[in-house]
């Protein structure tokens, strides 16, 4: 029998995909479009200066890309086989659990292999300019390689114990964020609380071990020429190693035994009842809210289900609020972790919308229940409107609170500031970003329902959607700040608050116009 023949088809089959070779060069294009942007804006006399700032850049934005792209790559891989049914087929054959499981990771991970492949030669740019070694490239190169590795196991392990890719994603993600996020918070903890041990003078370092991120700062100059410190990178580098491998088995031993549906024992089924009962309410409750919905919108009915949805944002909330207050506890000067925690706000919130928007349109896609809708007099525009309802249901009071919290804070900023350019800034760091927050999230509500009716993936539609209508627009606006920057070098925060939103705002605009045209068309068609 062939070694991994399941990897050997996945890797014959994407040698041929066109993708596989233009995400390479996209990636690069990107690079050297960033490297450009950075030595424009630099204008230090000194060449090591400059190398070094782009070469921070460049790592940075590897480092970006990596934990963005390989968290979503493998959840979908097996859950989507489970969902479909032909996951038992594999193992009616000789295949074991490892092939299956090493098959799904070298099809998945192609793309992203490829292009950080394609963005290490860029990364060496730098060394033309000066003030980066060898060792220092390589070991950036490492870090990406291993982060992706940590990344993509952790994902293909979600989705090997769970059915539905949107539940996959959110579990890689809080594997992921815990595995990362828990030491540095142990680390700041006060050492009279907690882990006195290493949080002495001679210990400090060694509770960085465990984290993954650890090696995306000691892998540079600075930080790997202190005083043990080249052993603590390459002991982080093994345990990195090791948390991908423990995945990796988990998801092995996990698959030959999740595909058969197995009868719930009497305590399980008793919990699991439990369970829909509060997540979907008693049987008169569900009946007396589907009869509301369907004299409503019927597709609204249809998108609310089931009622635990509405609680999430909510949750969420809840527990943002307990990390920021726990911050702000640990930390006096907070200003910094303020905007860290409402821009991760902001991010989760745009994603969980893309998420939403596109999974009943291509659920029932997938399932041939679109067709059946457009089958009765339920037309295409009844069917939008009703999605749009059903969002906004969902998110409409959990951003407005996010709003009003946000420009409660801009005026609690302003009563301490006293100089014009300092109120300048806090209006245009707190109430730019708010803004946008509901602009983008309309934009992405909108896209990703157009998407949904042509991608076959929701993970993919949910990242396109990001892409095109929150992270495209922003690069395109930082890009031209720093342009504009060079040019009028005094300007004002405001000046330059204007500068960001206008090209940004014009890019919302067109996605939301372009979408909103073509969605209707789409599905007449």
């Amino acid at each position: 029998m062939t070694f991994l023949p399941i990897v050997a088809r996945e890797l014959r089959v994407g040698a041929r995909r066109r993708w596989t070779y233009w995400g390479r060069f996209c990636a690069a294009l990107l690079a050297l479009l960033a490297a450009g942007i950075v030595l424009l804006a630099n204008d230090s006399p000194d060449q090591n200066d400059i190398g070094q700032a782009m070469f921070t850049t460049l790592a940075i934005m590897l480092f970006f890309f990596v934990a963005i792209l390989g968290t979503q790559l493998t959840c979908d891989c097996l859950c989507s086989e489970r969902r479909e049914g032909t996951l038992g087929l594999l193992f009616l054959t000789d295949l074991r659990g490892h092939d299956v499981v090493f098959g799904k990771l070298a099809a998945t991970s192609l793309h992203a292999v490829y292009s950080v492949v394609a963005l290490v030669p860029v990364l060496a740019i730098p060394l033309m300019l000066g003030g980066v070694t060898n060792a220092e490239v390589w070991r950036v190169a490492l870090v990406a390689a291993n982060l992706l590795f940590f990344f993509l196991s952790v994902g293909i392990f979600s989705s090997s114990v769970c059915r539905e890719d949107q539940r996959a994603l959110a579990l890689s993600v809080f594997i992921s964020m815990t595995i990362i996020l828990i030491w540095p918070v142990l680390a700041g903890w006060p050492e009279k609380w907690l882990f006195s041990f290493f949080t002495s003078n001679q210990h400090s370092d060694l509770i960085w071990l465990p984290c993954p991120a650890f090696g995306c700062v000691a892998a540079f100059e600075d930080a790997f020429g202190q005083k043990g410190w080249p052993a603590l990178f390459w002991c982080n580098a093994a345990i990195t190693q090791a948390y991908s491998w423990t995945f990796l088995l988990l998801a092995c031993w996990i698959v030959p035994r999740s595909w058969q549906e197995t009868s719930a024992a009497p305590k399980r089924g008793k919990w699991r009842d439990r369970w829909r009962l509060l997540a979907q309410g008693s049987a008169a409750a569900r009946a007396a809210a589907r009869r509301k919905l369907l004299a409503v919108n019927p597709f609204l009915w249809r998108a609310t289900r089931p009622r635990s949805r509405h609680v999430g944002p909510w949750l969420f909330l809840v527990l943002a609020a307990a990390g920021w207050f726990v911050v702000r506890k640990m930390e006096d000067d907070s200003a910094f972790y303020d905007l860290l925690c409402a821009g991760t706000v902001h991010l989760i919130f745009k994603v969980w919308m893309a998420s939403e928007a596109c999974r009943c349109l291509a659920e029932d896609r997938r399932s041939g229940g679109l067709e059946l809708l457009l089958t009765t007099p339920l037309r295409a525009e009844q069917i939008f409107r009703g999605q749009r309802k059903a969002l906004w249901r969902q998110f409409a009071g959990p951003v407005a609170v996010v709003f009003i919290v946000e420009m409660f804070y801009m005026f609690g900023q302003l009563r301490h500031e006293n100089d014009w350019e300092d109120r300048q800034g806090v209006v245009v760091l707190c109430l730019i970003p708010a803004a946008f927050l509901v602009a983008d999230m309309v934009d992405v509500s909108w896209l990703s329902m157009r998407l949904a009716l042509t991608g076959r993936k929701p993970i993919r539609v949910m990242m396109l959607s990001i892409w095109w209508a929150v992270l495209l627009p922003n690069l395109l606006s930082f890009g031209i700040t720093i342009v504009w920057t060079i040019r009028f070098n005094d300007m004002s925060p405001l000046a330059a608050g204007l500068i960001w939103a206008i090209p940004s705002l014009t890019a919302d605009t067109i996605i939301f116009a372009t979408a909103k045209s073509n969605l209707l068309k789409t599905l007449q068609w």
